[in-house]
């Protein structure tokens, strides 16, 4: 459930990185977005740099967020198997 609403919260803000470049991100509505994924995208950024001056950070970060459920709680994740 955990994985599941930080992935939304992902989708998010990529959603409104792409529609609306010039939000203030830190003021209330938009900050409880940004809040919970900032500690990770932070890394990506850190590692991944800006192609063509578009952040690809947050999609990265959904796909190892996507893969990680997978590989816990898919059909074959390793916590449905331990069940």
């Amino acid at each position: 459930i955990f994985l599941k609403n930080l992935l939304c919260k992902e989708f998010k803000e990529i959603e409104l990185s792409l529609k609306f470049t010039m939000i203030p991100l830190k003021q209330f509505p938009y900050s409880l977005i940004t809040f919970p994924t900032e500690p990770l995208l932070f890394v990506l950024r850190k590692l991944i740099p800006p192609i063509g001056g578009i952040d690809i950070s947050p999609v990265i970060g959904v796909g190892i967020f996507s893969l990680l459920r997978e590989m816990l709680l898919g059909q074959q994740g390793i916590l449905t198997m331990m069940q």
